[in-house]
This record gives C-alpha cells, structure tokens and sequence, in this order.
C-alpha cells in the first residue's frame, strides 16, 4: 500500500508538471480522466522511468511522515477520569494487579493510541481506493487543482510535425525492414490486397464445440492482424487479444468475442469512397491509413496521391493513424518523411505513426534490438505515439521469403512483446498474423479449428 501511495502521488506531481512530458501525454491519450487501478499502473511505469517526471517527486514529503501532519485529540478527561476510576474499584488481588498493568498501559496510550489508529486507518482506506490520489496538504508546492484530468488529443498532436519537438535521431541500426526489397513482399502479400484480406466473404462455418476458452490475460496494447478461417472467434478469444484489423472497412464476416474491438482500415486510394468512410465511421473512432504505400506490391501511391486524399479521411473526426509503410519509417526524405512534411505544411492531422517491421536476423536478442532501434527512431523523428501493425521474423532478402523455425520465432515473439511493453510511446501493437496460411510462413497463431501453434501459445503468454 506504501508503493501504491508513492506512486499515486507521483503520478498526480507528473499530470500537473508544466511543460507536460510528451511520453506521458502520449500514453494518457486513451485515458478518460478518471483515477482507476490500472492507469495508474500504466502511468506510473513511465513516471518511475522518466527522469523529467520523477524529478518531480523529489521534493515530496516521505510517505511514512504523513500521518505526523494529522492533529492527535485528547481523551476528554471526563472519559479518562471515569475510566480510571472504574478500573480502581474493579477488584483486588490477582485482579487488581492485572487491572494495574491496564491502568499504566491506558495512562501511556489513551490519549493518542486510537487517534493514530483512525489516521493509520485513514490512510489505508486511501490506499485502498487504488486510484490516484495525493495527499496536498502534505506537499511543500500545491497540487494541480483538480485531478480529474483529460488528456485532450491536442496535448499529443500537438508534435504533429515531424521535428516540431525532436531533433532528427539517427538509428542505432537501419533493420532489416529497410533493408528488404518492397517486391519481395509479393509472396506472403499479393498485389491489390493482402491474402489476408478477403472481400465480402461469409463467415465459415464453425465446427460445433464446448463452452470457448477463458480469454488470456492481456492489455490494451496487444493486438492481432486477422482473416476470416474456421474458428476465428474462439481464437480470438484463446488468444488474449484486445484489438484486430483486418485490412479492410469492415469486419468482413468475422465475430469477434465482446472484449476484442476491431480497427477499420481504407487500404489504397480506391477505397477512398464516400461508403466506405461513411462505414469506418460505424465501426468506432480510429482509422488506419493507407496500407504500405511505399510498396509496389501493395497500396503503391506517390506521397502527393496520399495527401490529396487525406482530408477526406480527416472529415470522418476519428482518430487516424498515418500510412503504414513497409521500411524506412525513420529515414529523412523517405516516403513517410516526406507525407509527415507535407502534412505538417498543409496543416494536416496526424494523431499516430503506424508501421510495419519484419526482421531477417533470427537470433532473438539480435532481432528484439534491432526492432527496439527502429521504434526508437521513429519515436525521435516524429514524438507521436507509435502503432506497430505488423511484425514477426522473415527475411525478405531474397527471391522467396525465408522463415526461422516455430520454436525462433515464438522467442522472438516472447522477447519482443516483453521490449515493447517497456516503451511508453509504442500504443498499440499487432503480430502477423491470427491465422496460418501459405503466406504467414511460421509466423501464424492458430491453424484452422481453430488449433494453437508454438507460436500462438507464445502469443498467448504475452502480455
């Protein structure tokens, strides 16, 4: 209860800090503002980290001198004196010298013992609460003056500009998602859409079962690509995903358990349509943007195609995500530079960076830094929140894509989820991809059925 207390003051010092710190407005962004278990689990994990915000905390009064600044009262010495009296004419012997212990304990403790029980008992009820808050009085500065606070999206798009508020970072390493030849993608991905992405296609017929599998413990982070196969639902479910997309506007057949929401997509300039963004806007407040642009093999646009089409995608009011490119996220002048340039020019809105990342080197340890890099310099580049939406291990290197073996890339998976979920300005991430198919390599969670792979059971175990 004493670390939950520090850390709910520290936090409520954060939320008040003028400037405000970028990463955490950029992890509040979902937040609505009120005191809960779990935001302040989340928000505390970036203030123990960021030295800016735990600078904050320095000055407050140490969590064990609190109860001194709450007034003890006097026993009314009628109460004491009628007390003592009692205990004086209760009985003699044996039982007067145990009633005497009582005297001398009462005469040393009766005056403050239950006025510090009630402030001990105050504090535990606090503590208990689990939300955030702070004690004020006990600070040497105020606290903010109201600690119901909203996080508005202006406080993260705020940084819309690409280098509005971070100098141009160089990456530590380029990865292999830069590296890779766009039309080596061709093979897991076919031109117009990805295979994952079937059009209007009715939802297959489900194999009877018992009652579905309890839903794997999860965050609001952890999310999955997916298409409709046999058993979707229950590997949904199974899989302890919170979110999927699918690539498309609408779910396209697939029943999603209730705890799972889907995020819509408008794929390519061809489905920049007035039904399609009249549906987007049915399926909830976030839109993804165009789908890998940069890629030949898929949306294939020229930045000035995606900026003229993207204020038609702005009038829907949702939250969007920018054009998922296939490499080079980071890479001054390079396609993703160049539309975050022309948007910050046009005064175009931009709430979040999506982008992919698929790596060739199968070490584990190898393949988690090289990922880390990469979000890394996306994050200095652009400081706005990060969507990762698609990953796993493939090398695309060459004519055909090459895949480690399950056990590589349930490590990867393990290792990777575990980096992620240590930075604050990754929101959102999804694996490729919920179903196997000729096209997920070794990278798929479940076989039709649906039936758990190695790597789903990874999937599953991450949190």
């Amino acid at each position: 209860m004493k670390e939950r207390l520090a850390t709910s003051r520290t936090v409520v010092r954060a939320l008040g800090r003028v400037p405000f710190c970028d990463r955490l407005a950029a992890i509040a962004v979902g937040w609505n503002g009120e005191p809960s278990p779990l935001w302040r689990k989340r928000l505390g994990r970036h203030v123990r980290a960021c030295p800016g915000c735990r600078a904050d905390a320095a000055d407050m009064v140490p969590a064990e001198r609190l109860l001194s600044g709450l007034p003890l009262l006097a026993v009314p010495g009628w109460i004491l004196s009628r007390t003592l009296s009692r205990i004086a004419a209760s009985g003699s012997g044996a039982g007067s010298a145990r009633h005497a212990r009582r005297h001398r304990l009462l005469g040393k403790g009766a005056v403050s013992l239950r006025p510090k029980l009630f402030a001990a008992s105050l504090a535990v009820l606090i503590c208990a609460a689990g939300g955030t808050f702070a004690l004020a009085s006990a600070h040497h500065t105020a606290a903010p003056a109201a600690l119901n606070l909203v996080i508005p999206p202006s406080v993260v798009t705020a940084a819309s500009s690409p280098s509005a508020a971070a100098a141009t970072a160089t990456p530590r390493a380029t990865g292999t998602a830069d590296k890779k030849a766009a039309s080596a993608k061709t093979a897991s991905k076919p031109a117009s859409r990805p295979v994952s992405k079937p059009a209007n296609t009715p939802a297959p017929t489900q194999s009877p079962s018992s009652a579905p599998p309890p839903a794997a413990a999860t965050s609001e982070r952890k999310g999955v690509s997916a298409v409709n196969f046999s058993g979707v639902t229950r590997a949904l479910t199974q899989s302890g995903a919170s979110w999927y997309y699918n690539w498309a506007t609408t779910p396209n057949g697939i029943a999603a358990p209730a705890n799972v929401s889907y995020v819509p997509m408008i794929w390519g300039a061809a489905d920049v349509t007035t039904a399609n963004l009249d549906e987007v806007s049915k399926e909830g407040d976030i839109l993804l943007g165009f789908n890998e642009p940069d890629n030949s093999s898929q949306s294939n646009m020229t930045v000035a195609q995606a900026l003229s089409l993207w204020p038609q995608l702005m009038a829907t009011g949702m939250t969007l995500g920018s054009p998922a490119v296939a490499s080079g996220a980071a890479t001054p002048g390079g396609w993703l530079d160049q539309f975050m340039a022309g948007a910050k020019a046009d005064g175009y809105r931009v709430n979040f960076i999506t982008v992919h990342w698929y790596g060739g080197d199968f070490q584990t340890a190898a393949a988690v830094s090289e990922l880390e890099s990469y979000l890394e310099a996306i994050w200095a580049r652009y400081h706005l929140p990060i969507w990762l939406t698609e990953f796993a291990l493939t090398n695309f290197s060459g004519s055909t894509p090459v895949y480690p073996t399950e056990a590589q890339q349930a490590a990867f998976l393990t290792a990777a989820t575990a980096m992620l979920d240590t930075l604050p300005y990754v929101q959102r991430y999804a694996w490729f991809s919920l179903p196997t198919s000729s096209g997920s390599g070794t990278t798929g969670l479940f076989n039709p059925g649906p039936s758990v792979t190695p790597v789903g059971q990874a999937f599953e175990a991450a949190r």
